[in-house]
């Protein structure tokens, strides 16, 4: 049965890759059809204009004694940029790299001679521009823009950044997911006049310059923002001269926020009062100081203030140097809302990370896919008075949350896992990533027995980095490595074990007969 030509086409797209690059060349030199479709692959995402140039006519081109090349002629006939606007048209990523892009900047002695009203890029969606030590192509940034694009990533100086955003106000009327990243600087009043702005995300490289109310007034003014995440603190200073019912109507379709602060007044400030009640991803990074003492109420508060958005389905709550301590009752408020993610990273006191805490949430949350709950002192061992969550409650998660699929937990290796007797244990058959903290590493001999047991109710078990050790010495991704390659021994053992038994068991049966 021959392919439908959907099918070709989706084929020779997944042939983008750099490796690939031949495979689509060869294409290209095939029939029309399949032509068109290896040329739109071949020319979707751009790292350089180099290959755009070369459409020029040979003789707008020459090479002197050094090797350089240089413009003979300008292309000042329409027939010269015939196959130059045919590739271009099918250019819809650019991206600009540290080295710069290579051929933008003979681009401006190209531009003059374009035909009027040509719009070189006219189907361009996304442009990634990363830094570059040459400032200077910033300039040439307008040379790139047009309605077409949609998405925009920013990297680089100040400067570059604040003049390009002012050239997009002109030329990208439709662009809607924005990041940028650079130091100190507030574009909120130029980001705000991009009406069809979905996503914005602003990273700045000294986090400590708070958002100004100016800011936040404009940023809440978007009716179509539905993600907002930055480094920048949201402080109670930024919320000051802002009213509640002023509030009330910033932020009219925000679905996902990401923020941080040193006090957890004016996130809850904000989410008690903001226009939009479809939040459904809300992250905040809490990074306490001795001028903001936290009261003990506070997180109840903040968690009182989210159970009202009913689509909260991503939980993300982390405390930068100091843990907020809170007990799981503070998380009480939430167990209407369809949770899916929760992380809690030095939130919950370690007193409160126990076997009973653990499974009063996976029974508030059954449908979790993946949870993180972990602290950066809790005590491994030696064997603390602390109550430690253990193995067992790998079972509990099995029987409770079947589509848990992620799972960032430190449990006690030291005390052994013993099943419950003539209790069957369950098995799912569902693949788990289990994230085990840097400290578990030390117990290998611990390690094995939880191994043991818990590969009992997930065979699919493998191990992931945690953040903690993602970026730790080789020697602890290393060890990691070496405890991974356990699982499939002891899940191979177990299934000959498994099958010896069966075996007996049908010889004895034989016997009997």
């Amino acid at each position: 049965m021959a392919l439908s030509l959907d099918v070709v086409r989706n084929i020779i797209e997944q042939l983008g890759a750099d490796e690939q690059l031949r495979t689509l060349l060869a294409l290209s030199c095939t029939c029309k059809t399949i032509c068109c479709y290896a040329l739109n692959a071949l020319w979707h995402k751009m790292s350089t204009l180099v290959p755009l140039l070369r459409c020029l006519p040979p003789d707008v081109w020459a090479q002197d004694e050094l090797g350089e090349w240089m413009l003979v002629r300008p292309p000042w006939k329409e027939n010269d940029w015939q196959r130059v606007h045919e590739y271009a048209a099918r250019i819809q990523e650019i991206y600009v790299s540290e080295q710069g892009l290579p051929g933008l900047d003979v681009l401006p002695h190209l531009r003059i001679h374009l035909p009027r009203d040509t719009i070189l890029f006219p189907n361009l969606r996304i442009l990634y521009w990363k830094g570059t030590d040459r400032t200077d192509l910033f300039h040439y940034s307008s040379l790139l823009l047009g309605p077409s694009i949609t998405d925009c990533s920013l990297e680089s100086n100040v400067h570059g950044v604040v003049s390009t955003l002012h050239e997009m106000t002109r030329y990208c009327p439709n662009i809607k997911r924005l990041y940028i990243s650079t130091s100190s600087v507030d574009v909120s009043a130029i980001v705000a006049t991009y009406a069809n702005l979905t996503s914005f995300k602003f990273f700045t490289h000294t986090p400590s310059a708070s958002i100004g109310e100016p800011g936040l007034r404009y940023l809440g003014s978007l009716n179509g923002l539905s993600e907002w995440i930055t480094n920048s603190p949201l402080e109670q200073e930024s919320l000051r001269n802002i009213t509640a019912e002023e509030l009330r109507s910033f932020f009219p379709s925000l679905q996902i926020l990401n923020l941080r602060g040193t006090d957890l007044h004016a996130v809850t400030r904000l989410l008690q009062h903001m226009k939009s009640r479809q939040l459904r991803k809300f992250t905040y990074t809490f990074a306490p100081t001795l001028r903001f003492p936290l009261p003990e109420d506070a997180v109840v508060r903040l968690t009182d203030a989210l159970a009202s958005y009913v689509q909260l389905d991503d939980l993300f709550l982390s405390a930068a140097n100091h843990g907020l301590r809170a007990p799981f009752a503070a998380l009480e408020g939430l167990t209407l809302l369809p949770i899916r993610r929760i992380c809690l990273q030095n939130v919950v006191a370690n007193n409160e990370l126990n076997n009973e805490s653990i499974k009063w949430l996976t029974q508030s949350w059954p449908d979790l896919e993946w949870f993180y709950c972990c602290n950066n002192d809790t005590p491994v061992a030696p064997r603390t008075a602390v109550s430690l969550p253990t193995p067992e409650i790998f079972c509990h998660f099995a029987q409770k949350c079947p589509r848990l699929a992620h799972l960032y937990l430190t449990v006690d290796t030291t005390q052994a896992a013993v099943p419950v007797p003539n209790k069957p244990l369950p098995c799912s058959p569902n693949p788990l990533y289990f994230h085990p903290h840097a400290s578990l590493l030390s117990c290998r001999r611990d390690l094995w027995h939880m191994l043991e047991y818990i590969t009992k109710i997930y065979p699919k078990l493998a191990l992931r980095l945690s953040d903690d050790i993602a970026f730790s010495d080789p020697d602890t991704i290393e060890i990691l490595d070496e405890i991974e390659a356990w699982i499939p021994e002891i899940v191979q053992r177990r299934a000959t074990e498994r099958r010896l038994d069966g075996a007996c068991g049908s010889t004895s049966m034989a016997d009997r007969r």
